[in-house]
C-alpha cells in the first residue's frame, strides 16, 4: 500500500508541476505580444452558409417576355442593358428593350450545332454565338451574320471580347487545352493561348481586364491563369485547391483582385500580385452563376440560382445588401459591370436593374463628321465637345478597336489621353481611315468613373478615277481547234463589271471570237484605251484563249521561247505575224499612262494537251515565267495568270468555265477577306490559289506578279443580296 500511495503522489506532483510551467510560458508570451510572422498571416473569414430570408426584398423587373422556346443552353446582356439575348438548340433569341417596340428577332444560325455560349461586346455591337466547333459573329443592330469562324476546339464554353471590341477570346471543351484570340473585323486568328493538363477539361470561364491588357481564364484544372495579351506568356497562377473549381470570374475595376463564384455557392477573392486569398464567403445556398465587381471597385456582386443578388463589401467581405429576383430562375446572368442581370424564368425572360450608377455620365456631342458620312480622302480630323458636371477624368477615341491619341497627327497607341478635372473640353483628333466602312468610337470617365461611349460610323471611298476595262475571250478560231467556254467565260467577266460592279458600258469592250482579230485587240489596247485612261484611272484587261510558245533566240526570259496569245485569225504556222507577242503586250502597257494596270488571263503556254495551248514545234527546254516580270515591269502593273509556265490552263464541263475563271468569278462574290466591302487583286489570287489547285487534284496553280502602289488595287465590289 505504501508503494502505491508514493507513486500516486509521485505523478499528481509531476502533473501539477507541468502545469505550472504551461500557465507561467502562456503568461510570457502574452506579455511579448504576437509574433510578427502571426502578424502577416491573413485571415480568411468564413461566413457559413447564408441563408435565404424571406424579408429580402423583392425586385421587379424592367423588361420581360412571356415565351416557351425549350431548352436555352446560354444567355447575355450588353453592357447598358438594350440588348438581350438567349442560345437556343441553332439559334439565338435577340430582344431591343429600347427601340423596335421590344420585338423579338431570331438570328437563325448557318449551322452552329447546339449553342452553348454567347457573349455581347461591351458597345452592344457585336453578339458573338458559339456552338460545337464553330463561332459566328452577328451585327447587332442590323442583325445580320457579320463573321463565321469553324475549326477550333470542341464545344465552345466561353466567349469574351476584348472593351475595345476588336478581338475575340475563345474556350472550349476537350483534350486540347487553349484559348484562341479572334480578330473580329477579319474572321483571323492572331494569338493561342496554352497550357498542358493531362486530363480532358473544358474553359469554364474567361474575362478581360478593363484596360484590355490581362485576360483571366478559369479551367477544371483548377488553377485561374492570369495571362499578359501582349506576350500571350501566363503573369500569374492562382491555385484555387483550397476552394471549388470556378465557374464565373471577374477583375476588379484597378486590375488588383480577380473574384470566382462556384457550383457550390462561394464568393472568393484574391490579390493577383501574389495570389493571396482575401476573402472566401458561402453565399448562396445553390450554384453561383455571375459574379462582377461594381464599376467603382468598392462592392462584389453575386447572383446564384437561389433567386437572390448579394452585393459584399470587397474590402471587409460584409454584406451590404441583398435583394430578390422571382421564384423559379433556371438560368441567369450579370453584365460585366454589375449593374444590370438577365434570367430565365418558368414564365419567361427578365431583366432587372441591380445598382444605379451614381451621379451623371459625361456627355459627348461629335461635332464632326455626321454618323454616315462619306468620305473620299483618308485623312480625317474628328472633333468633339465633353461636358461633365464634376469634371472630365480621361478621353479617348477608338478608330476600328485602335485607340488615337489626341491632337497628335497620325499617331496610335493605347493609350488613354488624360485630361485633368476639366468640366468641358474640346478635343481634335487626326485619324487615318482604312477603305470602306470604319467605326469612330469616344469614351469619356468622369471623376466618379461614370463613363459614356459614343460611336458613328463613317465610309471611306478612294478617289480612283474612272475604271476602264478590256474583256476578251475566244473559244473560236480560224485556223485553231476551238475551245468550249472561252467566250463564255469572257462574256460572264463583262456581266459582273456592267451589272454588279456597276462600270458604265462605254468604259468597258467585249471582243469575243470572230472580234477579236488581231488588228482589232492592238486598236482597242493601243489606241483607244491609250487615248481615254488618265494616269489616276485604273485598266483592266482579261484574256481567255490558247495561248501558245515559240522558239527564239533573242527571248529575254532566258528559255529561249517566246510566248504568244492567240487572236481569232492566228495562223500556228505565222506565229509572229498573226499572234499577239508578250512583248507586244509589255510595249502596250507601257503605252497607257494608268497608274493601275490589271491583266488577268486564263491561257497558258505550255503546249501540253488538254488545256488551253497549242504546240506549234517540238519544245524540249522548261518555259521560264519570266515573261511576267517583263509586263508587269514598273509599279502599279500587275498580272494574275491561270496557271504557272509549265502547267495547263484547264476547262471543265461541270463548270461551263475555265476552271481558274469560274473560281475567279466566285471570288468576286466570297472572296472580301477583310470585310470592306470591296475585293482587290491579292483577295482574288489568294481565293483562287485555294480553290483551283483543288479542283485539278494538284496540277493547276495560279500565279500573282507585280507591285501595286498604295495597297491593292480594287477589281470589285461584293455583291449586295
Amino acid at each position: 500500500m505504501s508503494y502505491m500511495f508514493a507513486k500516486e503522489h509521485e505523478n499528481t506532483l509531476s502533473l501539477l508541476i507541468t502545469c505550472i510551467i504551461t500557465i507561467l510560458l502562456l503568461a510570457t508570451l502574452s506579455a511579448c505580444g504576437t509574433p510578427k510572422s502571426a502578424e502577416k498571416t491573413p485571415v480568411i473569414p468564413d461566413y457559413g452558409k447564408v441563408s435565404i430570408s424571406e424579408d429580402v426584398p423583392l425586385i421587379n423587373p424592367i423588361f420581360g417576355k412571356v415565351m416557351d422556346a425549350g431548352i436555352i443552353n446560354s444567355i447575355a446582356m450588353n453592357q447598358d442593358g438594350q440588348y438581350l439575348a438567349i442560345g437556343l438548340r441553332d439559334s439565338v433569341w435577340l430582344w431591343d428593350t429600347i427601340n423596335r417596340g421590344r420585338d423579338k428577332k431570331i438570328l437563325q444560325s448557318s449551322g452552329i450545332r447546339d449553342v452553348t455560349a454567347i457573349r455581347f461586346s461591351d458597345d452592344g455591337r457585336f453578339l458573338a454565338v458559339g456552338g460545337y466547333r464553330t463561332i459566328e459573329i452577328w451585327d447587332v443592330p442590323e442583325g445580320k451574320l457579320y463573321k463565321r469562324i469553324e475549326g477550333q476546339g470542341e464545344y465552345i464554353t466561353a466567349l469574351t471580347f476584348t472593351p475595345d471590341g476588336r478581338f475575340l477570346a475563345v474556350g472550349s471543351r476537350g483534350a486540347f487545352h487553349a484559348i484562341w484570340f479572334w480578330e473580329v473585323s477579319s474572321g483571323r486568328l492572331v494569338k493561342t493561348l496554352q497550357w498542358d493538363w493531362k486530363y480532358a477539361g473544358e474553359v469554364r470561364a474567361i474575362t478581360f481586364s478593363k484596360d484590355g491588357l490581362y485576360l483571366a481564364s478559369a479551367a477544371m484544372d483548377g488553377i485561374i491563369r492570369i495571362w499578359d495579351v501582349r506576350t500571350g506568356a501566363v503573369e500569374k497562377n492562382i491555385n484555387t485547391e483550397r476552394v471549388d473549381i470556378p465557374a464565373t470570374i471577374d477583375f476588379s475595376p484597378d486590375g488588383s483582385l480577380i473574384a470566382a463564384g462556384t457550383a457550390q455557392g462561394q464568393v472568393i477573392w484574391w490579390k493577383i500580385s501574389d495570389g493571396t486569398l482575401v476573402r472566401r464567403i458561402y453565399a448562396h445556398s445553390s450554384s453561383v452563376t455571375s459574379v462582377a465587381f461594381s464599376e467603382d471597385g468598392r462592392s462584389v456582386i453575386s447572383a446564384g440560382l437561389d433567386s437572390v443578388i448579394r452585393i459584399w463589401d470587397s474590402r471587409t467581405g460584409n454584406l451590404k445588401e441583398a435583394k430578390r429576383t422571382g421564384q423559379n430562375i433556371e438560368l441567369f446572368t450579370l453584365t460585366e459591370n454589375g449593374l444590370r442581370m438577365v434570367a430565365i424564368e418558368q414564365e419567361g425572360i427578365s431583366s432587372y436593374q441591380i445598382l444605379e450608377a451614381s451621379g451623371v455620365p459625361p456627355m459627348i456631342a461629335i461635332l464632326y463628321p455626321g454618323d454616315k458620312q462619306a468620305i473620299n480622302k483618308p485623312g480625317l480630323s474628328v472633333s468633339a465637345k465633353i461636358v461633365d458636371d464634376k469634371g472630365v477624368k480621361d478621353v479617348s477615341l477608338a478608330l476600328n478597336g485602335i485607340e488615337v491619341q489626341g491632337e497628335a497627327a497620325g499617331t496610335r497607341d493605347l493609350k488613354v489621353m488624360p485630361v485633368g478635372n476639366r468640366k468641358e473640353l474640346d478635343l481634335t483628333w487626326d485619324v487615318s481611315l482604312k477603305r470602306g466602312v470604319n467605326m469612330i468610337t469616344v469614351v469619356a470617365r468622369d471623376s466618379d468613373n461614370l463613363v459614356t461611349r459614343k460611336s458613328l460610323e463613317i465610309n471611306y471611298t478612294e478617289e480612283r478615277g474612272d475604271i476602264w476595262a478590256v474583256v476578251i475571250g475566244v473559244s473560236r478560231y480560224k485556223h485553231v481547234e476551238a475551245l468550249k467556254f472561252a467566250d463564255n467565260d469572257a462574256r460572264a467577266f463583262y456581266n459582273y463589271l456592267i451589272a454588279d460592279n456597276a462600270i458604265p458600258a462605254d468604259h468597258v469592250i467585249l471582243l469575243t471570237n470572230e472580234d477579236a482579230t488581231l488588228q482589232r485587240i492592238k486598236d482597242v489596247l493601243g489606241v483607244e484605251i491609250k487615248q481615254k485612261a488618265r494616269k489616276q484611272d485604273t485598266v483592266i484587261i482579261y484574256f481567255a484563249g490558247h495561248g501558245a510558245p515559240e522558239p527564239d533566240n533573242a527571248s529575254p526570259d532566258g528559255d529561249g521561247l517566246e510566248k504568244y496569245f492567240l487572236t481569232y485569225d492566228t495562223d500556228p504556222q505565222r506565229l509572229y505575224s498573226t499572234a499577239l507577242p508578250m512583248q507586244e503586250v509589255a510595249r502596250i502597257f507601257g503605252r497607257i499612262d494608268s497608274e493601275r494596270i490589271v491583266l488577268i488571263q486564263d491561257t497558258c503556254y505550255s503546249g501540253a494537251s488538254g488545256g488551253r495551248t497549242i504546240q506549234t514545234a517540238s519544245i524540249r527546254a522548261s518555259i521560264s515565267d519570266a515573261y511576267l516580270n517583263r509586263i508587269t515591269k514598273g509599279k502599279g502593273r500587275v498580272i494574275i495568270s491561270a496557271s504557272s509556265a509549265n502547267e495547263v490552263s484547264m476547262e471543265k464541263d461541270s463548270l461551263g468555265h475555265g476552271v481558274f475563271t469560274y473560281y475567279m468569278l466566285e471570288s468576286l462574290k466570297q472572296g472580301d477577306i477583310d470585310g470592306d466591302g470591296f475585293i482587290t487583286t491579292g483577295e482574288i489570287y489568294r481565293y483562287v490559289s485555294d480553290k483551283v489547285p483543288a479542283a485539278t487534284n494538284r496540277n493547276q496553280h495560279p500565279v500573282k506578279k507585280g507591285e501595286e502602289i498604295e495597297g491593292e488595287i480594287i477589281i470589285g465590289k461584293t455583291r449586295k443580296e
